[in-house]
This record gives structure tokens, sequence and C-alpha cells, in this order.
């Protein structure tokens, strides 16, 4: 049976000691550090930061923002630090700039490649929905071509994207 984990979003501009240590206070499972642009995110996470994420122990998760041309552009990086964390899950977070009507389709294709590589290397993929403010990966029916293109990724809900009515 699985239990509930809870996490917290890294505060990038905060000393990543401190934030392990408020994690630990007050009873978080892990830490999500967010990647984006080939780089983790983290002012003050001394580099290398996957040897500093790494010495620390502390559990994370990998919160991959990505423009659809990063799937490319990043995804073997991205790979290459999950395995270095030992890693076996990350969560994509799409966005898609400027928005066409094709987007969608173009995105489910991308993701369904990244999630097979990943797949075939032990590291389940989990793409997160967007709200309205960022309207792609956002209505059900693009929900059901991401999903009916690649089976093999899970879904995260992520309930900070309905933290107002604007984003419903």
């Amino acid at each position: 049976m699985e239990m509930v984990e809870y996490g917290r979003s890294n505060r990038w501009y905060n000393d990543y000691d401190s934030e392990i240590e408020f994690c630990k206070k007050h009873g978080f499972d892990f830490l999500q550090v967010w990647y984006k642009d080939g780089t983790l995110q983290g002012d003050k996470i001394a580099e290398p930061k996957e040897k500093t994420i790494l010495e620390k122990g502390f559990p994370i998760i990998i919160h991959a923002l990505f423009e659809i041309e990063d799937y490319d552009k990043y995804g073997e990086d991205l790979l290459r630090i999950l395995k270095y964390l030992h890693h076996k899950e990350v969560i994509i977070h799409p966005v898609c700039h400027p928005l066409q009507s094709d987007s969608i389709f173009k995105l489910a294709e991308c993701n369904k490649q990244l999630t097979e590589l990943f797949y075939n290397n032990g590291i389940t993929v989990y793409i997160e929905n967007n709200s309205k403010l960022d309207p792609i990966n956002y209505l059900p029916n693009e929900l059901k071509i991401i999903f009916d293109c690649s089976p093999k990724t899970e879904f995260l809900l992520d309930i900070a994207h309905i933290d107002s009515y604007e984003h419903l």
C-alpha cells in the first residue's frame, strides 16, 4: 500500500541547508527542485548542484518546466541528472509560448518520446495539469490527447494551479 507523502517547492533564493532543515522540522517528506533551461534552479545550492543534492541526502523530486522545444533540447541532460540522483520519478510542467492550434499534438508527441526514453531507463514521467492562465494541457480533451498518445505517462494534479477562480 502506498502512503501519501508531502513535499514542498524549494525556494531557490534561500539557503539550501535552511530549506532542508525547514522540511525536517515541519514534517515534509521531500523537496521539489525545479529544472529550467537546462539547469537545476537554486541560487543557493552549491555547484555542482547535482552533487550537493546527492550529498545532502534529503529526498527531492525534480519539477521540469518544459517548453515544447525543451523536450529535445534538454531531455537527455535531464535523464543524466535523474540517473545520477538515482531517481525513479520526474514531474514535467509543460508550457507553450506561443500557443498554436497544433501545440497540444506537438506536446503529446514530445511527451511520448521523452516518456518512452525515461521509462526504458526505469523512470516514471508525471505530467501536470496547467491552469487557464497557461492554457495548454488544461482542458479535459487536451489531457485525453496527451494520455492517448502516451499511456505510460502518469498524471499529477497540481492543486496549486487552482489557488484562485481565475485559474479555473
